[in-house]
């Protein structure tokens, strides 16, 4: 059991760093009691076409408390909301298969131009490999089978259409944000429901693996109130979301 959660807010939005500092200290607390193992963040700068990467093996309380992440953050800020939207999604892990102390093992996931975050286990990946010979295998984490087909699949087809065909070749399971650095478009993902958002449709969703760490951020007074609205993705469906245009839009692989 590991623990998601994200951010993205609009560019031109009025959320303030003590917003987003709320934010990210709620989800990742909450994040922390899926797993403790590891930890990783990856913050997204549109305009300059750069995905920054920091993951520690240790907690995610410990993570963003670390300068590293600090530097990287206040880096994110710098250019939201005038030019920049503010997209950041983390990781709290608790470790099944590829040891902790190999950082490529650890979450957010990268392969080639694909980043994912993964919770779950996929029982297939050495048959996926095995029927898959064009594909190299570099780590022992299971998640890299994920991030391999999606990367194949995208020279032909859509990114969404992408993540949901190679959602469709793994056995077992699978909750996951995935992101192409090439674009500004993400996708959740679920094979079991254990995926939540929050949004106002405008300019404001949030994600995380527990219904109730939504629910509890629901009741401040400043994310609160009729237009804000927490939904649960069902099982083999997921939301296509634009971060540049903030288009939210359904995805099923049934």
């Amino acid at each position: 059991m590991c623990g998601i959660f994200g951010i993205s807010l609009k560019k031109g939005s009025s959320y303030s760093k003590e917003d987003i500092d709320f934010l990210i200290n709620h989800l990742s607390t909450h994040a922390e009691s899926r797993g403790k193992d590891s930890s990783g963040i990856a913050t997204v700068n549109l305009a300059k076409k750069i995905t920054s990467i920091i993951k520690s093996s240790t907690s995610i309380s410990n993570l963003i408390k670390n300068p590293l992440f600090q530097k990287q953050y206040l880096s994110t800020l710098q250019s939201f909301p005038s030019s920049n939207p503010l997209v950041l999604f983390g990781h709290s892990r608790l470790v099944t298969n590829g040891s902790q102390l190999d950082h490529h093992n650890n979450q957010p996931v990268i392969k080639g131009n694909i980043v994912s975050i993964h919770n779950g286990i996929i029982v297939n990946d050495k048959a996926l490999w095995n029927q898959n010979k064009d594909l190299e295998r570099q780590y022992e984490i299971d998640t890299e089978i994920f991030n391999s087909l999606v990367s194949k699949y995208i020279s032909s087809e859509s990114f969404a259409s992408s993540v949901v065909k190679a959602a469709k070749k793994l056995e077992g399971t699978l909750s996951t944000v995935v992101f192409s650095k090439l674009g500004s478009e993400l996708v959740l993902y679920t094979n079991n429901s254990s995926l939540h958002y929050m949004t106002n449709s405008h300019d404001f969703l949030v994600f995380s693996s527990e219904k109730s760490t939504l629910v509890h951020l629901n009741n401040v007074s400043k994310f609160s109130g009729n237009k804000f609205h927490i939904h649960t993705i069902n099982p083999k469906e997921g939301i296509l979301h634009d971060f540049d245009t903030f288009d939210i839009s359904e995805l099923s692989n049934s």
